[in-house]
């Protein structure tokens, strides 16, 4: 008789106990909508409570290195820099943390070097 070779026969027994495993330890961490509107409406608040200062201190700080004519352009400057350094760093250093090969607390080195 042939083996078959196919995706069936690659499955163990135990597949299914662990997917039904997975699934039951799934339905256990399961938030309601109350929690995901909570923690969204915390985040969105604290990201309101530290992005006007930050809005209003930058502009008066570029305004006093270079003048009132040349601040638009060097805010301009300055916000594209900052916007292309994070969409590049965030990614590039987040997968540097998530590949260390360290036991216990991968980010926590990194976290207090940052």
């Amino acid at each position: 008789m042939k083996e078959r070779r196919g995706p069936r026969s690659r499955l163990s027994l135990s597949a299914p106990i662990v997917r039904d495993m997975e699934l039951e330890t799934a339905r256990e961490r399961r938030v309601g909508w109350g929690f995901i509107s909570m923690y969204t409406l915390a985040f969105m608040s604290t990201n309101l409570l530290f992005l006007p200062p930050l809005l209003v201190t930058l502009p008066l700080k570029i305004n006093a290195l270079v003048g009132i004519r040349q601040a638009p352009n060097s805010l301009a400057l300055v916000t594209g820099i900052g916007a292309l350094v994070a969409m590049l760093g965030n990614p590039f250093f987040g997968r540097m943390s998530d590949r260390t090969s360290l036991r216990q607390r991968r980010r926590e080195h990194r976290q207090r070097a940052g």
